[in-house]
């Protein structure tokens, strides 16, 4: 039998920073933080296994300018069990992407499909890499890459399915699904999160 566990939230607050071509989120700080008047890249929605209720919905932070900062937070309510965003970038995917942390007594599922498209912006031999990767708490659990050679209007581009198994947690994990390229533009993307349960 299960151990109940203290849930944290709605919200957490953790530390991040923007290299290497993608978000880097630093560790839950503080799992007991009120929804924030304005989304910040350090304040993500605690959520409760894959599941979505009508006391605590299950939300994921979109960012959809890594430079800017644009951010949202987007709630799965009424008969949705799908949550899905759009992402464009003129130049460089930094971290554009869905995140959110959550609290499970057991490891559980998640599901969905990703896929993008961007065009090489240099002329020459070096690698443009455009890549989505999914990671918790620090760990990779899925990354994907397309690289582009030769001139620049070379393209690159990615698509597929994903199911990875996030582990338990006891304290608000970090769970990261972004996008990032090296020296690309007219960037383009989705993901979509499937099979979130209403309960």
């Amino acid at each position: 039998m299960s151990n109940a566990i203290l849930r944290a939230g709605p919200y957490a607050q953790t530390s991040s920073s923007n290299s290497s071509g993608f978000l880097n989120i630093g560790a839950v700080n503080d799992s007991f933080v009120n929804k924030p008047g304005t989304p910040n890249v350090n304040t993500y929605p605690v959520n409760c296994n894959i599941n979505s209720t009508s006391n605590w919905i299950w939300q994921v932070s979109s960012i959809t300018d890594a430079i800017a900062v644009t951010q949202s937070y987007i709630s799965v309510t009424g008969s949705q069990t799908s949550v899905s965003q759009n992402f464009t970038a003129s130049n460089d995917f930094l971290g554009e992407g869905l995140f959110f942390c959550y609290q499970a007594v057991n490891s559980f599922t998640l599901s969905g499909t990703y896929s993008a498209s961007s065009t090489k912006k240099n002329a020459g031999s070096e690698q443009n890499i455009l890549f989505f990767t999914i990671r918790v708490a620090g760990s990779t659990l899925l990354n994907d890459s397309d690289v582009s050679f030769g001139p620049a209007g070379g393209s690159a581009s990615i698509s597929d399915s994903f199911s990875v198994t996030l582990p338990a947690a006891v304290k608000p994990a970090v769970a990261e699904l972004q996008f990032g390229t090296d020296f690309m533009e007219s960037c383009s993307g989705s993901i979509t999160i499937n099979n979130i349960v209403q309960s």
